[in-house]
Parts: C-alpha cells; sequence; structure tokens
C-alpha cells in the first residue's frame, strides 16, 4: 500500500469523529433557542410599573436549555416601541454573590463569607435594537452590526445595538454582567416601530442544563424600575427585583406572573430558595447565616445537601456551597 493512500484512509477515518459527546442532550421541553411570545401569541407589550405587585404580575418566566452544538442558542422576543423610554430587565437563574476572604471575621462585616453554589447559577447576555437591523433568524441567533468594507479593503463593523448592559462589575458600558446576575437596558424608543431584543445563552446551571429567568419589559427607567423592586442601585438591588426565577424543571412554560410559577420554585413546598432570597434581599440579610443554618437543617434530618442535582431525589436542594470551599481569612 502506497504511502499516500495511507494517509487518505487515516483522513477518513478522522472525519468520523464530531464531537457530540462534549454537548449535552436536547430538552423537547426547554429548547435551546426560541422565540418568546405574550401570552395572546403576539409580541411582548411594555408596561407600566408603580409598585411590587405590578412587577410579580407582570413578569414573563421562562426556560432555555442548554446548546447541542457550536451554534449560539437563546432567547428572542420582540416589541414595538412607544416614543418613549423603554427598560428590558433580566434575572437569570439563580443569586449572585460571593465570599469573602478578609483577613477580619466580623460578623457586622461579612455577610458573604460562604461560597456560593456555582452548580444552579447561569448567564444570558442581552443585546437589542431595531428589528430591521437584526441579522439573526428562527434558527440562528444574530446581532445588531452592519458589516462592509472601506475604500481599502479592511472589513469595517458598526453596532446599530441600542440595547446594551451597564456591567455593576466591570462598571463600563456594553460589558456582560456574568454568572447569576441580572442584565438590563434603558433606550428611547420609536412609536410602533418593532424592535428586537436577544438573550443569548453564555452558560447554563451545571445541575440540569437548564436555565430560567424572569423578564420585564417596562416603560421609564431600569432605575425607576430597580426602585420599585430593589430599592438600591447596587448588585443585591438589582438581584430583588424579580424573585423566584429559579424554578424546578417539569415544565415547558413560558409563564405570565408570579401565580402561575410559585409551586414551581425550587424548594417552594420547603422554602429552600424563597427563604434563601429573602435572606439575601433583606436589609440586615445574612447568607452566611442561612448557609449554617441550611447546613445543620440538612444533618440533623439525616439527608444530605444536594449541590449538584435539581432536587428531586429526595435529597436537599442546596443554594449554598460545599462548606469544604469556604475560603480562609487572608487566602488572597
Amino acid at each position: 500500500m502506497s504511502r499516500a493512500l495511507v494517509l487518505s484512509t487515516l483522513a477518513l477515518a478522522a472525519c468520523d469523529y464530531n464531537g457530540e459527546f462534549l454537548f449535552p442532550s436536547v430538552s423537547d421541553q426547554a429548547p435551546e433557542l426560541y422565540e418568546l411570545k405574550a401570552a395572546d401569541g403576539g409580541a411582548l407589550t411594555p408596561v407600566d410599573i408603580t409598585s411590587a405587585g405590578d412587577i410579580a404580575d407582570n413578569t414573563i418566566y421562562g426556560e432555555v436549555g442548554a446548546p447541542t452544538s457550536a451554534q449560539k442558542g437563546g432567547v428572542t422576543f420582540t416589541f414595538f416601541g412607544t416614543g418613549a423610554e423603554v427598560c428590558v430587565f433580566m434575572d437569570p437563574e439563580a443569586v449572585y454573590w460571593t465570599e469573602s476572604v478578609a483577613p477580619v471575621q466580623d460578623d457586622n462585616s461579612r455577610p458573604w463569607s460562604y461560597p456560593d453554589n456555582v452548580f444552579d447559577d447561569g448567564d444570558l447576555d442581552i443585546s437589542g435594537g431595531l428589528s430591521v437591523y437584526y441579522t439573526g433568524s428562527a434558527d440562528e441567533i444574530g446581532d445588531f452590526k452592519v458589516r462592509y468594507e472601506d475604500s481599502l479593503g479592511n472589513p469595517v463593523e458598526v453596532s446599530l445595538a441600542v440595547c446594551t448592559n451597564t456591567s455593576e462589575l466591570a462598571g463600563t458600558p456594553n460589558a456582560h454582567s456574568g454568572r447569576g446576575t441580572p442584565e438590563f437596558c434603558t433606550f428611547a424608543t420609536d412609536a410602533e416601530v418593532q424592535y428586537t431584543i436577544v438573550m443569548e445563552t453564555f452558560s447554563t446551571p451545571l445541575d440540569d442544563d437548564r436555565l430560567s429567568f424572569g423578564l420585564l419589559i417596562a416603560n421609564g427607567s431600569c432605575t425607576d424600575l430597580i426602585e420599585v423592586g430593589g430599592g438600591a442601585q447596587s448588585l443585591q438591588g438589582q438581584e430583588c427585583v424579580i424573585r423566584g426565577e429559579a424554578l424546578r424543571p417539569e415544565q415547558a412554560g413560558p409563564w405570565y406572573g408570579y401565580d402561575e410559577i410559585e409551586s414551581l420554585i425550587h424548594g417552594s413546598l420547603g422554602g429552600s430558595f424563597l427563604d434563601f432570597e429573602a435572606e439575601y434581599c433583606a436589609d440586615e440579610g445574612r447568607v452566611d447565616k442561612f448557609c449554617k443554618d441550611e447546613l445543620e437543617e440538612v444533618v440533623a434530618n439525616g439527608n444530605r445537601c444536594d449541590y449538584t442535582g435539581d432536587g428531586t431525589a429526595g435529597d436537599t436542594k442546596c443554594f449554598c456551597g460545599d462548606p469544604n470551599d469556604t475560603p480562609e481569612p487572608g487566602a488572597i
């Protein structure tokens, strides 16, 4: 057999590899890419938000599955401009928080001194603009960039996006927030002109590869919305605008309003996520105390704390990290 034939045979054999094992399996209930509609099947509509009750009534909850290939996944939706400012506010499962590694262990200054459970958080990145500029389709995530070559033959990209997130973590505009952290944008709209918003899947929770989220389309600015829902212009205040977005993977969704998902929230029968969220959002909230109580209760009941599962196999779903991973003071 000639050397050329051997190389050709090896090349053909190599083509059998497709890397499918690297990706999660597809979920019929939580598709990897879809368009979100209003309850009547049409485009979404910005609503007036003046109270926490308005937030609960008008939040849209949904789920998106993990991409099953190298193609981007996520959720898109459209709405028509009002001629005024509109706020798009999205909160992915579950809660962003971090632990302190300060050298001084002070009960008043270390409210987060417990590791986060990294298995239950996901990340969606938002962008948006006029629908006429959107390059995507029902089968593919796109963007809002115009591409052309200048007179010298150099490729040029011009972004026409009007919805860009400002990251509290990075402190810069047009920067995404990260795992479990809300993303939002405020922009002026033209009346009766259609806009498209993209929520691109960056990561899904490791416990079930399904990312639940809460979404609000509100008239006015996101600053006003945060004041109504969370009260503080901070990561903690932003996280507390939309409640209950950590859902058990049992149904397809979407759900319209808090009342529809109350029985589907992780630990709703035992109050786990609701209690954790309430403690996180309290003015004097102590996440570390909640976490220690969570662990002690699990041990006392003879159960185990399920960090990576969905809590449906009889084990207690945990929202705090493994205490063995708690950082030591002065670790950094």
